[in-house]
């Protein structure tokens, strides 16, 4: 019929855009293409830029890394710990220490998920937790799982959740912030990784060229993303019957006085102007702003580290390391003791329910 004449040329086109789109994805697959080759952010494993190998800050102490092979690809995580290391136990977690499955009757487990800030150091503030713990209501058992890996942001940290409830924790302390603004590689956001990593190749390219071409500025984990992470990751907590513990990431940078030494490192190594270095103390009180908010829910606990820190009346090198994201020996002991506190306070509410009901 005449008002047809249109589908068939439209068909013919679709069909050809469609072989076109197949031959597309076969030829990448066999050349074994790599988004990396059209956009250098893509976290190839072992690039310098990209997926961590070594340790590159100082393990345990500042300045003083250690060249012991510690990262491993992983397809849903981008990176992970490898197991069984001089610093990890045969799990991956921080520390050689095991722990047992299922949890041993009797035992308060707390599982950390985090960032380089609470994986480098020497004790690091998990271990200050259970210390104070132990201290404060002896006779009892305290466990303090260290789950967190350097360079992770909040979209990692929930995917590495998914993974964690068989080690039965009853709090889950939860920091993520500095990795989740920094500027995306190539202006591919975490998800964007995952997805050149695990989708389709053609696909993949585009994503590559625009997030190079568009893309630069965006966030690992835009803002909306990363509330949208952390609420992920307090529901599930509480659907587990644990609680949630949010930390909100302290710093020791200040609005207007940023150091001249960030210039040129946020310059060379994120490619960020000077106008967006400028702006990193807000833009990081905002993401600790969205832990907040998150953390206000019922049933939900928050450690305000960032005012805590600010207001400490401490000099801030005497806190924190010389990037003033990293935590020395005190500002671990501050933080330790902040979250002892308010587990502490958590412990002797639940303390008369518990006896009541003869546990």
């Amino acid at each position: 019929m005449p008002q047809r004449s249109w589908l068939f040329p439209l068909l013919a086109v679709l069909l050809a855009m469609t072989a076109v789109a197949i031959l597309g994805e076969f030829t990448l697959r066999l050349l074994d293409f790599k988004p990396g080759k059209f956009n250098s952010g893509y976290l190839q494993f072992g690039y310098p830029s990209g997926i961590p190998t070594y340790d590159e800050d100082g393990l345990l102490k500042e300045g003083e890394p250690v060249r012991i092979r510690l990262f491993q690809a992983d397809p849903e995580l981008l990176w992970a710990p490898i197991p069984g290391t001089e610093f990890t136990n045969s799990q991956g977690f921080r520390g050689r220490r095991e722990f047992a499955l299922p949890k041993p009757p009797g035992t308060f487990r707390i599982l950390f998920l985090g960032d380089s800030c609470t994986f480098l150091g020497d004790p690091v503030y998990p271990e200050i937790v259970e210390r104070e713990l132990s201290r404060r209501f002896p006779g009892r058992i305290f466990e303090s799982v260290n789950a967190s890996v350097p360079g992770y942001s909040s979209f990692q940290g929930r995917r590495l959740l998914g993974r964690l409830k068989r080690w039965e924790p009853d709090v889950v302390c939860v920091y993520f912030g500095w990795n989740d603004h920094w500027p995306g590689q190539g202006g591919l956001t975490d998800a964007t990784q995952v997805s050149l990593e695990r989708g389709p190749r053609l696909l993949g390219l585009l994503e590559a060229v625009w997030g190079k071409v568009e893309g630069e500025g965006i966030p690992r984990v835009p803002f909306g993303d990363f509330q949208t992470n952390l609420e992920g990751i307090r529901d599930a907590v509480a659907e587990w019957k644990a609680t949630p513990l949010f930390i909100t990431a302290p710093t020791g940078f200040q609005d207007g006085a940023m150091p001249a030494w960030t210039y040129g490192f946020f310059g060379r190594y994120y490619h960020m102007e000077r106008e967006a270095v400028q702006e990193i103390p807000r833009q990081h009180h905002a993401y600790a702003d969205a832990v907040r908010s998150v953390a206000s829910r019922k049933g939900s606990l928050l450690v305000d580290a960032e005012e805590d820190f600010r207001r400490a009346g401490t000099p801030i090198h005497f806190l924190f390391r010389k990037d003033m994201i990293h935590l020395r020996e005190p500002g671990h002991e501050r933080l330790g003791q902040s979250i002892s506190t308010v587990l502490a306070s958590l412990l002797e509410r639940d303390a008369p329910a518990s006896q009541d009901h003869g546990r």
